[in-house]
């Protein structure tokens, strides 16, 4: 695990979710020394396709859920 001053990145997921190429993707910025999280960004409730719309909409309108997650995960 990298030292709290190691440099960080926050892994985005694309539109269908975090999975498993996702978080290779993460933990392979954590084996180089990164600070490395990757939030499930459509984790809202609900079924999946709504998740992604709801995603969408949050984003698009500059607010929400996703962009709460995204601010916490830099935090």
């Amino acid at each position: 695990m990298p030292d709290a001053g190691a440099p960080a990145v926050i892994v985005i997921h694309e539109a269908f979710g975090l999975n498993e190429g996702i978080r290779r993707i993460a933990r392979r910025f954590a084996a180089n020394g990164y600070a490395a999280f990757s939030p499930d960004l459509l984790d809202i409730g609900g079924p999946r396709l709504l998740c992604i719309a709801r995603a969408m909409r949050a984003l698009s309108g500059g607010g929400g859920p996703v962009l709460d997650d995204i601010e916490f995960a830099r935090d």
